[in-house]
């Protein structure tokens, strides 16, 4: 795997809906610029209307889904970025960012030129480089009264989700069961399991299962830990298991994820 910068296009006519949650160890900015999306990520949901940036950083559940859209969708790795290109997405991210029409525009026409650049023409990476640059210059230029324009609102999650999804993501590490969990929040499991699979369209501990794998791909990336002690902190029950599911879910082993992810820095 090297360091990359990948432009796509969507346009659905019907609704749509992501295929459950899912994180990824890239930045990924997601420009509606048609259309109303629901949009949920780490532990809140958005009813978001076009025109509209949200920034994903890695290792961050998310996902979307709703009726017709339109969207540009850049994803960036980490090592492709320079110093005020973290910055801005670092600052940027999860904020829901609403340009004026002026802005928009502009970010339209940077994202069009981007998706229409021949990936093989002569010194191409340097024009996508040049492109990628002036676009978050231009995102950078999104003030915070923008960000809390009346154009966005928080959708309905439960209260019960929401305190399920928190009391997860600071104790993914813990020995959960579903029984437990429905124990914890003084619920029977079928109302905790109707509830995660209606709103977050997973059960209970699928959503844990791959909140525990996003923090060990966190982990495999950004530590020197062994696979040992990974699995210990990210909640499986041994190294065996943690690299025979690794390797079910990311189609790679835990030791080849942080060797491939090494050559890229």
């Amino acid at each position: 795997m090297k360091r990359f910068l990948e432009v796509e296009e969507s346009i659905k006519t019907v609704p749509w809906n992501m295929n459950g949650l899912h994180s990824h160890s890239h930045y990924e900015i997601f420009f509606l610029t048609k259309g109303e999306r629901e949009y949920f990520f780490t532990n809140v949901q958005y009813h978001i209307q076009a025109p509209c940036i949200i920034i994903i950083p890695p290792h961050t559940m998310h996902m979307t889904e709703g009726g017709p859209f339109e969207r540009t969708i850049i994803d960036v790795s980490e090592d492709y970025l320079n110093g005020y290109q973290r910055h801005v997405l670092t600052e940027k991210s999860t904020k829901i960012l609403k340009p004026t029409d002026e802005q928009s525009k502009e970010l339209m026409r940077l994202f069009r030129e981007m998706v229409e650049t021949d990936r093989h023409a002569k010194h191409a990476d340097d024009v996508l480089n040049l492109l990628f640059g002036y676009t978050l210059h231009a995102i950078n230029k999104i003030e915070a009264p923008n960000m809390n324009s009346v154009s966005f609102e928080k959708s309905y999650i439960p209260p019960l989700v929401l305190k399920a999804v928190n009391y997860l993501n600071v104790s993914y590490g813990e020995n959960h069961t579903l029984e437990g969990l429905a124990k914890h929040f003084f619920v029977s499991k079928a109302t905790i399991m109707y509830n995660f699979n209606k709103y977050l369209h997973c059960p209970p501990m699928d959503y844990l299962l791959t909140l525990r794998l996003s923090k060990a791909k966190e982990e495999l990336m950004n530590t020197d830990k062994s696979i040992k002690e990974i699995s210990e902190s990210c909640g499986f029950s041994s190294p065996n298991y943690f690299s025979l599911i690794f390797k079910r879910k990311e189609n790679i082993s835990p030791g080849n994820y942080r060797k491939y992810q090494n050559t890229k820095k």
